[in-house]
């Protein structure tokens, strides 16, 4: 435990160690009651725990990074650490809108959209030119076959949890999805003190993602079949065909809204119309008899 003192932390009175501690403790705590109950425990005073899980991943800039990343290993450095703080207060945002009665369809997206441009503007900053997730470092062991498969178990897992941010007001859901985003930071640490393997980074943070699969399993709430079908699709789409993810976050954002299907419907009878007028110039003339 004493490696995990910092000089840098102890000149903060170590706030940055009590959010964390607090902020693991109300994780147990929600986690327990929700396996046990399936529903989690929110009161009169989750505000002041969602305070903490929002304190310690803005803290964190006390701490001096590497500005070069890790090769060997999962470690903390510049941009992921930016990357975790945004999409940290992602769901944190999302606590606060349902906690104060204004998540709406349109506030969840401008939620999430905010915070995409906010993280590709930090990679811009810093100057990265590989991707957080895709590259991150594997033991020399693991083959190309198997890194590819985790990575896509990853970047799957980060799709559906922006999707349930998008389509649901749940706290259980918003926390959930905050679990991975802060214990991956967490991790990462103690694989830095040589506490942690960086096999077992990749099985501790591949099993906080699980949890969130876990939830939607035993959830009492239903997500919507557009949250199904747009996250099929954009997982197709983005993976496979390389769309913009501005793009297709966009439509799906419509999609949601009953926009796009209400643009299609009034375009349906003009894309008929045109298609009818089409097939009448192409049509060949009619022979008469003589």
């Amino acid at each position: 435990m004493e490696s995990l003192i910092t000089h840098q932390d102890g000149k903060f009175g170590h706030l940055h160690k009590t959010f964390g501690i607090v902020a693991l403790a109300h994780f147990v705590h929600q986690f327990v009651t929700f396996f046990w109950t399936r529903a989690m425990a929110f009161n009169n005073r989750t505000w002041m725990y969602v305070a903490f899980h929002f304190m310690l991943s803005w803290s964190s800039f006390i701490f001096h990074l590497p500005v070069v990343r890790s090769e060997k290993a999962p470690m903390i450095w510049p941009e992921f650490r930016a990357h975790s703080i945004l999409f940290a207060t992602r769901s944190i945002v999302a606590l606060w809108l349902t906690m104060n009665g204004v998540s709406t369809p349109w506030t969840r997206h401008t939620n999430v959209m905010a915070t995409m441009a906010l993280a590709d503007l930090a990679t811009k900053y810093y100057k990265v030119t590989v991707t957080t997730m895709r590259d991150m470092p594997f033991p020399d062991w693991v083959t190309q076959k198997t890194r590819d498969r985790v990575n896509l178990y990853y970047s799957v897992s980060q799709v559906l949890a922006t999707a349930g941010l998008l389509f649901s007001p749940s706290m259980e859901r918003a926390l959930f999805v905050l679990f991975p985003i802060q214990i991956a930071a967490f991790l990462m640490t103690l694989v830095r003190k040589g506490m942690l393997s960086p096999l077992g980074w990749h099985v501790l943070y591949a099993a906080a993602l699980g949890l969130n699969y876990l939830h939607g399993a035993l959830a009492r709430d239903n997500l919507p079949i557009v949250f199904y079908v747009g996250s099929l699709l954009f997982c197709v789409l983005r993976f496979r065909y390389r769309w913009n993810k501005y793009l297709l976050w966009g439509l799906i954002g419509l999609a949601q809204n009953g926009i796009l299907q209400n643009m299609l419907w009034n375009v349906s009878p003009w894309i008929s119309m045109l298609s009818s007028f089409a097939n009448a110039l192409t049509a060949p003339a009619s022979s008469t008899s003589s």
